[in-house]
């Protein structure tokens, strides 16, 4: 090969190796942006599921504390209730309070709880999409009764009992007239206020699922959030590596190019002499 057919192809294995070098950090900043753009998108939809989390568990522990609430109040005037079967002389004074509560305090609650079940439906159709979208994640949730179809049952069967408690508030006004009929208007009281404490005490174990559910959801999110950092920086790490193999296959043109670019000087020398000598 002659002294220029040498110098072009060392000129030619030059501009490969160094075409080489620019793809290869072209594609490692790409491929470092894709991976960053990716991780943030990630991020961003974990972080919106966290705080959809956390705000159908905070609307779970407002709905359960007012049934609680709710729960214990109907306790205490059931148990009031069953001993004023055996308590017919305080019959008077025993349904005036009972009256009482009946007519206000009691209905007042149930209205209160049928007020917060719309929201607390929604809240559940929300903790039923962010758990079937985390499934991907590992999430296992699959109730055979969908929350907010429950909780819509639960609603059903709270409908009309505190108008029916407020009627039995002024039937046991008229029934303290005769003790005779007090023990039948206790006795049916009392079978209604059993109904809806199973009712409510229903209603209060479901709610307790959801947030033990809504707890154990959001340590996985956030356990998945500390996973997709650990993975985004593995994926860089891997970018980086790939970029640094390409570019040091760059090194045999560019090896050959300088090797080429090295050993023109001595044959410059030895056709220098040559030429001198003739």
């Amino acid at each position: 090969m002659d002294t220029h057919s040498e110098q072009g192809f060392g000129r030619f294995m030059f501009a490969v190796g160094l075409v080489g070098l620019v793809a290869t950090a072209v594609v490692i900043v790409l491929g470092l942006r894709l991976v960053d753009r990716t991780g943030a998108t990630l991020a961003h939809s974990l972080e919106l599921t966290a705080e959809a989390v956390s705000t159908v568990d905070a609307t779970i522990n407002v709905a359960a504390d007012s049934i609680s609430t709710a729960t214990q109040g109907l306790t205490t005037l059931s148990s009031a209730v069953a001993n004023s079967e055996s308590s017919l002389l305080d019959a008077g004074e025993l349904l005036s309070n009972a009256g009482s509560t009946l007519s206000e305090d009691v209905p007042a609650s149930i209205d209160a709880i049928r007020e917060t079940m719309p929201a607390l439906i929604q809240s559940a159709g929300l903790l039923d999409t962010a758990l079937s979208t985390l499934s991907v994640f590992g999430v296992d949730f699959a109730p055979p009764t969908p929350p907010a179809d429950s909780l819509r049952r639960v609603e059903s069967g709270l409908a009309g009992i505190a108008d029916r408690l407020r009627q039995s508030s002024d039937d046991m006004t008229e029934l303290g007239d005769g003790l005779q009929s007090l023990g039948t208007g206790v006795g049916s009281l009392a079978v209604q206020l059993d109904d809806l404490e199973r009712s409510l005490q229903e209603a209060e174990a479901l709610l307790d699922g959801y947030s033990t559910t809504t707890s154990r959801t959001a340590a996985l999110v956030e356990q998945t959030s500390a996973d997709l950092e650990s993975q985004r920086s593995e994926g860089r790490l891997i970018v980086l590596l790939l970029g640094l193999v390409i570019a040091l296959g760059q090194a045999v043109p560019l090896g050959i190019a300088w090797h080429n670019r090295a050993g023109r000087p001595k044959q410059d020398v030895r056709l220098a002499t040559s030429s001198s000598g003739t």
